[in-house]
Parts: structure tokens; sequence; C-alpha cells
């Protein structure tokens, strides 16, 4: 089953295809949050996970991200204040760390929670 990570930019989403090689999730990662070697990581859920530029996210070098503080009202406790700059949402860590990709259904409802999922709208009948 493919699996993918949910890419929360300020202007809109992207669906990343998630690696099946372990190896290649952080460098994935790193790559669409500019190249940083400073990722930071908030686990909203045992299955859920927001990664941000640790830097952009800690001193406010970036816009807020209202897609994704939708996000973190999953989060149990403690809450999280904001996020900051592009974020990128993914699932939780295996029994051996590594990071999981969203399932279909979960890229789904995270859609549909920050509002961005449109069904597809039936053809006009002409019957």
């Amino acid at each position: 089953m493919s699996t993918y990570a949910l890419l929360l930019r300020l202007d809109g989403y992207d669906a990343i295809d998630w690696p099946s090689d372990p190896d290649e999730r952080l460098p994935v990662l790193s790559r669409h949050l500019g190249g940083t070697p400073h990722l930071s990581a908030v686990d909203i859920t045992p299955r859920l996970c927001i990664w941000t530029d640790g830097d952009r996210q800690h001193h406010g070098a970036a816009p807020r991200n209202g897609a994704a503080d939708l996000v973190s009202v999953l989060r149990a406790e403690p809450p999280l204040t904001a996020c900051y700059g592009t974020a990128i949402v993914t699932g939780g860590a295996d029994a051996k760390g590594r990071i999981e990709g969203l399932t279909p259904r979960q890229f789904v409802a995270l859609l549909r929670l920050i509002g961005a999922y449109t069904p597809e709208i039936p053809e006009q009948r002409t019957n």
C-alpha cells in the first residue's frame, strides 16, 4: 500500500510519496523543508507527527501556518501554541523508531480537517 506525507505550505498543500526505504525518509523531510538540517518534530498522536524547520519554528522567522495549527489541535497535551512556515505531517514511528507515512484514509481525513478536501462533483445528467 502506498503511503504519503502531507506538505502544508502557507499557500496550499501537496502530497509527498513516502519512501519505502527508511533511510530516505529524513532526507525527504529536509528537502521539502528547504534543505534544513534542523528538523523539529512534534508528536500529535501516536500515529501523527508534524515536522517543521526547527530554526524557523523556534525563532519566529516564518509566518504562522494556519493549516498546521488546525492539525496540531488533535494533540491532547500540552497544546501547541502555533506552527510557523512550511510543515509536513507524517504518520507516527513504528516499533523500531522508523517514521511511517500516512495511509490514504489518514491523508483524506487531514484534508477534511483543514478544509481542503472537495469530493468529486457528479457530471450533469442530460436525460
